[in-house]
């Protein structure tokens, strides 16, 4: 996961962000007055990309000297987040790195996004396939012929998720049925059988998972699956 910024705002301000991403000094455009927020794109709430950023925004609503004013978008994910950047909607974001990427590059069919640059580093992220406990996926190899949630169409998770089934020659309408469900409605699925099994894309699973471990089971992706999606695609996250 990184933190960047839109490149296009028209002139300068000094932010200083410390206690969550480390001391450093930045230079970051301002709308032209001290009173307009900065825009935070942020990822959906209740995930860590979202109280990530209403943590930095109150940090920086209460530095220099009065503060700098912040505004928070909820989105479905990296990608909703970069293409707010790129329609000046948004001023900053926590984006995922290959995400960010492939944006910047116009590579894995993203169209050329230019509009930010990085920040800053954050930490790493894992690719996380999640069942009800107790279902019949037992084997990565039984997502076949399964309903998935494979994350919004704003997502960096979906991404992830059609890389890696690709990588296991699943497609999706013909070996799986993928679903666009938010992460809340994903496990609401799980619980109610309405899907089988859901992707993620984080540095942990959910705070609803996390509080209740033992009614999921949490799927590894095999190694021969690993090498081949890290030779197609080098920036993969650890798996």
């Amino acid at each position: 996961m990184n933190l960047i910024i839109r490149t296009s705002r028209s002139h300068l301000k000094i932010i200083t962000l410390f206690i969550f991403i480390g001391l450093f000094n930045h230079a970051t455009p301002s709308h032209g007055n001290d009173s307009t927020p900065l825009v935070f794109a942020s990822g959906e709430k209740g995930t860590p990309y979202y109280e990530f950023v209403v943590l930095i925004a109150r940090q920086l609503s209460r530095g220099l000297n009065k503060g700098i004013p912040t505004s928070i978008i909820s989105t479905q994910g990296s990608v909703e987040s970069l293409n707010l950047m790129a329609q000046k909607k948004a001023d900053l974001a926590i984006v995922q790195g290959d995400i960010a990427y492939y944006s910047h590059h116009g590579k894995n069919f993203f169209p050329m996004n230019r509009s930010f640059k990085l920040i800053y580093p954050l930490f790493l992220e894992h690719i996380w396939i999640i069942s009800r406990a107790g279902s019949d996926i037992k084997i990565f190899g039984d997502l076949k012929n399964k309903i998935i949630a494979i994350g919004g169409e704003g997502s960096g998770t979906r991404h992830n998720a059609l890389d890696v089934l690709s990588a296991a020659g699943l497609e999706e309408g013909i070996d799986f049925v993928g679903s666009s469900l938010s992460i809340k409605d994903s496990i609401v699925g799980l619980m109610d059988g309405s899907i089988d099994a859901m992707f993620f894309t984080g540095q942990s699973v959910p705070e609803r998972i996390q509080k209740a471990p033992g009614e999921y089971t949490f799927h590894g992706i095999p190694d021969r699956l690993v090498n081949k999606i890290i030779k197609k695609i080098p920036l993969t996250k650890n798996l």
